[in-house]
């Protein structure tokens, strides 16, 4: 009776087992999904201050300097330095005007020197011919010629005072001066007088 007892649990289980078995197999499979395989979009979102234009600062202009030559004709001696690239000396070219002609336009010396900067006449040809000049009584035309003039002397020679006697006595009667030893003379000591009250300020005295 035992024996029988014990078969029979054994054949129930076993037909518990293969019960089991048949109802996983019909279940659908479950499909697993990584999240990491489809990431949802990151948007960044960075938050900036409005950038404001800046405004370029104007290129200032040349210093007006207390002599009495007005702004317009300052400036535009200004640009011819800058132009022939002696801008630097743009105070020293005023006060060759001051030494030549105190600033008097229409001055002709009774050595044929002609305007502001007393271009004497033996320069007239070729200067007409290179800078097309026509009148050099017109305060423009003959600051041009004046200021073209002392830039080829300031760049030759490298020497404000050397530079000053060449435009002062023409480069033969300078190169005799300096043969002799002779580098000042009373026409650069005054134009340096002259430039040193136009940059303290004081200016034109007469």
């Amino acid at each position: 009776m035992f024996k029988v007892k014990i078969g029979v649990l054994v054949l129930a289980i076993v037909l518990l087992t293969v019960l089991l078995h048949i109802n996983l197999e019909d279940e659908p499979a479950v499909v697993e999904y990584s999240i990491a395989a489809t990431p949802e979009p990151i948007v960044e979102v960075i938050e900036q201050e409005p950038v404001m234009p800046v405004e370029e600062p104007d290129e200032q202009g040349p210093e007006i300097y207390n002599v009495p030559l007005d702004a317009a004709l300052q400036r535009y001696t200004y640009n011819l330095c800058v132009d022939y690239e002696i801008e630097e000396y743009y105070p020293l070219v005023l006060a060759v005007m001051w030494r030549e002609s105190e600033f008097v336009p229409t001055l002709i010396s009774k050595t044929n020197d002609y305007g502001l900067m007393q271009i004497n006449k033996i320069n007239h040809e070729w200067l007409s011919e290179k800078l097309g000049i026509t009148d050099f009584l017109d305060e423009e035309q003959n600051i041009h010629a004046g200021v073209f003039m002392l830039s080829l002397y300031l760049h030759k020679y490298e020497d404000i005072d050397k530079a000053l006697m060449a435009y002062n006595m023409g480069e033969a009667g300078a190169k005799k001066r300096w043969d002799a030893g002779i580098y000042s003379t009373n026409y650069t000591q005054t134009t340096r007088e002259r430039l040193e009250l136009i940059l303290s300020g004081e200016g034109y005295q007469k």
